[in-house]
């Protein structure tokens, strides 16, 4: 996936150069002193030169072009920086094969920005061909042929031979604002090419267990990676929709529900309906011989077991749906019935290389390199697994002409896998140079005894039960934490949903793939470190939210209980509830007070006059009107202290939910304005690391696209949180007056790097399939 621009721009210099050089050797020949040239010579080099300087005007226009489309995408920095010195090295060194253009981030901000290493791997490559060359030496003169860029400020040659690279700010500052007017792009695409993800995969009559979760959260972020990027997706749902098992479904349908053929039958519980089934299979040889039957009559397209067959996928398919509709799962079903028609054709297609032998009445494929063979046909004449896997890759591979095809299943069948791709290559179908067809295997999920995760009775968790859990004990943090008191009840499912189904996700994501992990409710919702709960409180705090309170709202929302308590004293009544709903809405609008002073009032006097009547005892009536009324009135400034620290949380409260800008009461329309006009300022340590954390995002994704370990865009969203948080409390984006509170500048370019940060983080999000609030 690399840059166009970039691209182009180095060719450009690379022509430019060789122009350079050959005009040099023609102004030479031009010379009368050089006498041993002949006039052919120097007609041929004119010729070249004409050549080089088309081929110039060429590059020169498609530079042109893609520079007018550069705006749609962000630059890869890592890889734009890998590109200039691919190219110094190859002209320090242009007989050395295959030299590594190994750049980083560099770890030490103190010692640059990003940093090459290619020197140490190239003084190695030199040793073993006979050329002894410092790493040091060689770091130097890689340097010194180092193209002229927009990138670089200046390099540095450390310790052994490390190059310290120092960006440009300004061009950084460029990058920044181009993301503010144009939002966060993905990287430049070489060319669009196919993908096609087969994740999820449930059987049919089953219900989807926790082992489900894994492939579908993984499948759907990998999926929204490569639709973000510009791949044609293609999402398939490679259900288990046929085999032995349907046989017995359908006789135990015809027994349990005889007229299902006229009178769609109640199925409530399939999960029972397939155990009673299974159940008499095993111990019922009549029902076994009927299942078999009834097998055979399905497999020859019988119209009413196929019927049959229909009303149970049906039934499967609504309950799946349930569960992908909580996790907003698109996928597209296409099952093993899909490829049964393509299965004779595969058959033959091995039979005619003469790849199939023959093994006890099975029909087998031995792959290159495998040890265990693939059995594409049974003893019995049915086909298998390995069978309707090989009609898949064909089909994905000729009918929709994937370029590239994954396969997100548990690990443990990554040795199937590894087979069937070592097939399909045997057989010619694909050339894995070209073709890239991959296992994206995961671990199992486990329970917090570190065993496989299951119920109290033993059972598999199913998976519905599971996200029930998930929105029950969201809820609960939300109660735990009253934001119950503070949102609307919109606002407040919305927000349950969202900790969630996000919780559960992310915590799945953030995790290692290829490892197993801990499933814990606990750890995933607690708003601390790298959880889905931190990054989003963290992102409804810097994003922009048009009904977050404003600094005024807050005031009034303070003001108002105070003004309340003193018309309920004044009225002699306990209407301040009443009153509470209604001033609430008005002054605050977006949230319910919960202050139920007079019900507090009255428990606090009665507390009082109880404590005061048992101090006193009998002498309660001797007490002088004096010390009475002092009494009362240091009672009551105890009250109105305590309604005073009340409000005061409140009021905290709500500040702490208002977004940056809404603080400063500045609107969306302003900033997007001033992201066209106002440059981004990267003076302070902090604003330039977290402008150049920002912009990492494209390297990010282009790791990802590489190794599929989406954990790595977890870990970049939750270094981008806390950096950004360094950022924030250093850099003041809004200066208030120390005694009015009133706001007396706005730095509108901290502003600016506050809403790129966002910008990022929501579509990060997104990659993640979770869906942040506006407000939480």
């Amino acid at each position: 996936m690399g840059d166009p621009v970039a691209e182009h721009t180095s060719r450009l210099q690379r022509q430019e150069r060789e122009i350079k050089l050959l005009q040099d050797e023609i102004e030479r020949l031009r010379d009368p002193q050089q006498l041993n040239f002949t006039s052919s010579q120097l007609d041929v080099l004119r010729e070249e030169n004409s050549r080089l300087k088309y081929r110039l005007n060429i590059l020169k226009t498609s530079l042109q072009e893609e520079m007018s489309q550069n705006g749609k995408t962000m630059l890869n920095i890592n890889q734009r920086l890998q590109q200039i010195f691919g190219e110094a090295i190859s002209t320090a060194y242009p007989d050395l094969e295959n030299p590594p253009h190994a750049v980083t981030p560099n770890q030490q901000a103190k010692f640059g920005d990003y940093q090459c290493n290619s020197a140490m791997a190239m003084s190695q490559m030199m040793k073993a061909k006979g050329q002894k060359v410092s790493p040091r030496e060689i770091a130097e003169k890689i340097v010194q042929n180092i193209p002229n860029n927009e990138l670089i400020e200046r390099t540095e040659i450390a310790g052994p031979g490390f190059i310290n690279i120092h960006l440009k700010r300004m061009f950084v500052s460029k990058l920044l604002s181009n993301l503010l007017v144009n939002g966060a792009q993905p990287p430049p695409l070489e060319k669009k090419k196919k993908v096609i993800v087969d994740f999820s995969s449930p059987n049919i009559a089953k219900e989807m267990h926790v082992g489900h979760l894994r492939s579908t959260i993984i499948g759907d972020s990998m999926c929204r990676l490569f639709e973000f990027l510009g791949y044609e997706v293609l999402r398939l749902n490679h259900v288990g929709d046929w085999g032995t098992q349907f046989g017995m479904l359908i006789a135990h349908l015809q027994d349990k529900f005889p007229n299902y053929l006229s009178v769609s039958p109640p199925i409530g519980d399939l999960q029972s309906f397939y155990k009673e089934s299974k159940k008499r299979f095993d111990e019922d040889e009549e029902f076994k011989k009927r299942a078999y039957q009834c097998v055979v009559k399905l497999q020859s397209k019988d119209p009413d077991f196929i019927k049959g067959w229909n009303l149970i996928c049906d039934v499967s398919r609504n309950e799946f749906q349930k569960i992908y509709d909580c996790l907003e799962i698109r996928i597209e079903e296409r099952g093993e019935s899909y490829y049964q028609d393509m299965m004779t054709v595969v058959v033959k297609d091995f039979e005619e290389k003469g790849l199939v032998e023959l093994d006890e009445g099975r029909k087998i494929v031995f792959a290159p390199g495998q040890s265990i063979p693939l059995t594409i046909v049974k003893s019995d004449g049915g086909y298998t697994y390995d069978t309707s896997d090989l009609a898949a890759i064909k089909n994905r591979l000729f009918d929709e002409k994937a370029d590239i095809i994954i396969y997100v299943t548990d690990s443990g069948q990554a040795m199937h896998f590894q087979v069937v791709f070592a097939a399909a290559q045997l057989i010619g179908w694909y050339d894995p140079k070209v073709t890239r067809v991959e296992h994206a295997g995961f671990g199992v999920v486990l329970g917090e005894d570190k065993k496989k995760f299951k119920t109290r009775s033993g059972d598999t968790v199913r998976l519905m039960d599971l996200l029930e859990e998930g929105l029950k004990r969201s809820m609960d943090k939300l109660k735990e934490k009253e934001r119950d008191k503070v949102l609307t009840p919109e606002e407040l499912v919305k927000a349950q949903r969202a900790v969630a189904f996000g919780c559960i996700k992310y915590a799945d994501l953030s995790h290692n793939r290829i490892n197993d992990y801990v499933f814990s409710f606990d750890k995933m919702l607690d708003d601390r470190g790298n959880t889905a709960a931190y990054l989003l409180y963290a992102f409804t705090r810097i994003s922009i939210d048009p009904s977050s309170p404003a600094s005024g709202e807050v005031f009034w929302a303070l003001i108002y209980p105070f003004w309340d308590i003193f018309m309920w004293v004044c009225a002699g009544n306990g209407g301040l509830i009443d009153s509470h709903i209604g001033g609430g809405k008005q002054l605050a609008n977006t949230v319910e007070w919960p202050f139920q002073f007079s019900l507090m009032g009255c428990w606090l006097f009665v507390l009082l006059a109880v404590v005061t009547m048992m101090l006193c005892g009998n002498d309660l009536l001797l007490l002088s009107p004096e010390w009475m009324l002092g009494t009362s009135a240091l009672l009551f400034s105890l009250f109105i202290t305590f309604c005073m620290l009340f409000c005061l949380s409140r009021a905290v409260d709500l500040m702490s939910r208002a977004s940056i800008a809404r603080l400063a009461n500045i609107q969306e329309a302003v900033l997007r304005k001033a992201a066209e006009t106002t440059e981004v300022l990267l003076d302070h340590e902090k604003e330039w690391k977290l402008g150049k954390c920002i912009l990492r995002f494209p390297e990010i994704l282009q790791k990802i696209t590489d190794d599929l370990l989406l954990h790595t865009l977890c870990d970049y969203l939750y270094e981008l949180a806390t950096t950004f948080t360094e950022f924030y409390d250093s850099c003041y984006c809004v200066e208030k007056d120390r005694q009015t509170g009133e706001v007396v500048k706005v730095n509108m370019w901290r502003m600016l790097l506050c809403e790129a940060t966002a910008a990022v983080m929501a579509k990060g999000f997104d990659i993640l399939g979770i869906n942040p609030v506006q407000r939480m």
